[in-house]
């Protein structure tokens, strides 16, 4: 990226015939350059690239003319002449925008120099094209530069502070999350055809182990391009054997024994911003594995909604809240707090790939704990206009409960060589319980939420 052009300067004194040397467009670079040659801030590409330039440093030759006539430099100053370093500081002072930039230095230093002399016929206002290029140009520019780089240094510094007590707050608040992954097992479409992996194992797709006299759930709701309210069939998403997991859920907080399975309506793909949403999304909790037998897929489902199998193992990791949770006490910026995280040890599921148990959402669009306990209570929450029709009372008392909320089960892009599921764009599907109810075994109120890219 380009950080300034002296021939942009030349050609200023030539359109306006300015009274001063053409070299005089390269005076403040050559300046800058050599302030940050002297801080070691220059990168090897440009001390290699150009050779004369240190020459031009140890006051050998003019450096303004090696600027504008480097075949290399081409009279530019660039963000690649640069130690990384460098690069962060000049892209932070040689800039238009804020106080007390470079560019905005350099007037200032003309204005001090010209004080109560009135040039304005030959200076045209550009007196800092008029400025004598000396040793004392130097000192005095270097001064401004020298400041910003100490203001620069001591907010850094406190910056860093400031995300040290951030990524201690991660550490404090982080829980474990179970993460699943899965391997490509097959098909099994066909009625009475077995499944792929053993009856009661964890997966993901398929068909499920269910107890006798289940009935396959199904939801009546409007599509994009289908305003006709229709009953279809819920696809089965996945099926967790839970002592499969205990090992790693660590705080016991789900059943320690027995099959979860999750389903979701697969063709109408709800996002649970509206109470018409429920029973799109559904959970079976089955404690007697024993007693359980594979279900086929009824006879109305499209083969577009019917998941192949995928065997699946779980691994246990760290999770922490989204940046969009952190506490308004830390003023840091987006991707200071994207940093937090990677120090604090989380990786970042940016793809919407991970699927998992437990700990903290990867949230995409917003935190979804008051969305979920203002839908379950019967009030839509899809856009401004729904939110204010809840009355402030409501409000804060949703506010007050949506802690109660934590995430059960997410649930990302499957795919493999010959498949990909994905909903929405490279989203999740997230199924939320409220705390309570997962402590008395009740997955009846499961609430499900989309969200996407």
């Amino acid at each position: 990226m380009i950080i300034d052009n002296g021939a942009r300067h030349e050609s200023k004194i030539k359109s306006m015939d300015l009274d001063c040397p053409l070299l005089s467009g390269y005076n403040h670079l050559a300046i800058y350059l050599r302030w940050a040659y002297n801080k070691g801030l220059l990168s090897d590409k440009l001390l290699n690239g150009e050779p004369c330039i240190k020459d031009a440093m140890e006051g050998k030759c003019d450096l303004r003319e090696v600027i504008a006539n480097s075949a290399y430099m081409k009279g530019k100053i660039r963000s690649n002449d640069f130690t990384e370093e460098g690069e962060a500081f000049t892209s932070y002072f040689y800039s238009f925008s804020g106080r007390n930039r470079y560019p905005e230095c350099v007037d200032k230093n003309a204005d001090v120099y010209f004080a109560g002399k009135d040039y304005s016929a030959r200076f045209k206002g550009e007196d800092y094209l008029f400025v004598p290029y000396n040793e004392q140009y130097y000192n005095d520019l270097s001064r401004y530069i020298e400041v910003a780089w100490q203001e620069r240094k001591h907010d850094l510094d406190a910056r860093a502070k400031e995300k040290q007590v951030v990524v201690n707050w991660l550490h404090s608040v982080a829980k474990t999350d179970i993460r699943i992954n899965y391997t490509y097992a097959g098909t099994a479409n066909e009625p009475g055809e077995p499944s792929a992996t053993p009856l009661t194992a964890s997966r993901i797709g398929g068909k499920p182990a269910v107890s006798t006299g289940f009935e396959w759930p199904y939801y009546e709701g409007t599509t994009y391009d289908d305003p006709v309210p229709r009953n279809r069939p819920l696809s089965f998403m996945a099926q967790i054997n839970l002592k499969e997991v205990a090992p790693f859920d660590k705080k016991g907080l789900l059943p320690d024994s027995g099959i979860l399975s999750f389903f979701y309506e697969m063709y109408t793909q709800t996002w649970g911003f509206d109470p018409a949403d429920k029973g799109s999304a559904r959970v079976y909790y089955f404690p007697d594995e024993d007693s359980l037998n594979l279900e086929d897929f009824p006879e109305d489902m499209e083969d577009d909604f019917k998941c192949p199998e995928f065997s699946v193992e779980f691994e246990e990791h760290v999770s922490m809240p989204d940046c969009s949770e952190f506490p308004d006490r830390y003023d840091l910026g987006w991707e200071e707090n994207i940093d937090c995280l990677s120090k604090a040890g989380y990786e970042i599921d940016e793809g919407g790939n991970v699927t998992k148990l437990l700990g903290y959402s990867d949230t995409i669009q917003h935190p979804m704990y008051e969305q979920c306990e203002a839908v379950t209570r019967g009030w839509r929450r899809g856009n401004k206009e729904d939110i204010a029709k809840i009355p402030d009372k409501e409000k804060a008392d949703i506010r007050a409960n949506a802690s109660e909320w934590m995430l059960l089960f997410q649930m990302g892009t499957v795919d493999s060589d010959d498949y990909e599921l994905m909903f929405g764009d490279s989203g999740h599907i997230y199924f939320w319980i409220k705390k309570s109810d997962l402590a008395a075994r009740n997955f009846d109120n499961v609430w499900l939420i989309l969200q996407c890219y």
